[in-house]
């Protein structure tokens, strides 16, 4: 807490701990009781938390349909790529048993062996094969996030690490025109008029493609400016009741960068037509 103060409002933090554990015939560690009543449904960087209290069947988040479906997603492929499945998967004996994701497809999990609460952790991915940590799953994302403890299969962690709680969000992906301001400047332009932002985590490719992300704080929208994948865009990610807000915000960093929205869309359908930039 500490290290990534917890938000006001967890979302599907807490609920019957008992009936969870029958469910699944296993008692849970203790730590992750608590880390999940903390923060709730949300992700420290690209790991999210799942949870056995999932409102949100849509987002795929709840921790026991999770963990009930591995063996039949995975079954065919263990036999044929065995050498990518190190350990059991749960319900077998000491199986994975997964309390986080990653948006690279990689599972944070304990190997249930021996008490709960001594429980020791695997990152593990289909295509990668698994990594064991002696350690539980606070003290393993805290590890992690603290820069302390290289964790394989994850990327390095962010300087200033975060916790971004889940929301209901709607999308809307913006193709900005060419113009005569550079795309760092656009960045620039675009983050002064959503002050106060932070940053998120940003990546660049081998062919020179990047993906600059950050949060427009007191909104609580989540943004990101694409370079390098054809023409500059804008990827906004807001509340549905934000979208006139949204429009109007963005659309006026637009017209100071010197450029206007080509098209926008939210899913495949057009939105904010260009007469608002």
């Amino acid at each position: 807490m500490t290290l990534v103060s917890p938000p006001a409002l967890p979302v599907d933090g807490d609920g019957d701990w008992q009936r969870v554990e029958a469910r699944l015939g296993l008692a849970l560690p203790a730590d992750f009781k608590e880390l999940l009543r903390r923060y709730g449904v949300g992700q420290f960087d690209d790991i999210t938390l799942l949870t056995p209290f999932d409102t949100h069947p849509d987002a795929v988040f709840d921790l026991v349909e999770y963990a009930e479906a591995l063996t039949s997603w995975y079954d065919d492929l263990r036999d044929d790529d065995p050498e990518n499945f190190p350990f059991p998967l749960y319900p077998e004996n000491g199986g994975l048993l997964p309390w986080a994701k990653t948006g690279e497809g990689t599972d944070l999990c304990w190997l249930t062996e021996g008490r709960p609460d001594d429980w020791p952790t695997a990152v593990w991915n289909v295509r990668e094969g698994g990594h064991r940590y002696d350690r539980g799953a606070v003290e393993l994302l805290y590890g992690y996030l603290s820069g302390q403890a290289r964790v394989e299969l994850l990327s390095p962690p962010p300087d200033v690490p975060w916790f971004d709680r889940y929301r209901d969000r709607r999308e809307v992906r913006i193709a900005l025109a060419d113009g005569e301001v550079p795309s760092a400047d656009r960045l620039r332009i675009l983050r002064e008029h959503l002050a106060p932002t932070s940053d998120r985590r940003s990546v660049e490719d081998q062919l020179g493609r990047r993906t600059d992300n950050f949060k427009a704080v007191d909104r609580d929208w989540l943004l990101a400016f694409l370079t390098g994948y054809g023409p500059d865009g804008i990827v906004v990610r807001f509340p549905p009741e934000d979208d006139d807000d949204a429009r109007t915000a963005v659309a006026a960093a637009v017209r100071a960068m010197g450029s206007r929205m080509v098209r926008a869309t939210s899913g495949r359908e057009p939105v904010w037509t260009d007469s608002v930039a």
